[in-house]
């Protein structure tokens, strides 16, 4: 099963939809600030 979610992006104020198998996993990581795409600091 696959879960489909959208995220408001702080970076550049545009909508993120991704997806995942491990949404808690997939959510960890957009707060550690490890995706690209949600990330609010440019590395």
């Amino acid at each position: 099963m696959f879960f489909t979610y959208v995220l408001f992006s702080q970076k550049d104020g545009m909508l993120y939809v991704g997806y995942t198998k491990d949404i808690q996993h997939r959510f960890a990581l957009h707060e550690a600030g490890e995706v690209t795409a949600t990330n609010i600091v440019d590395r």
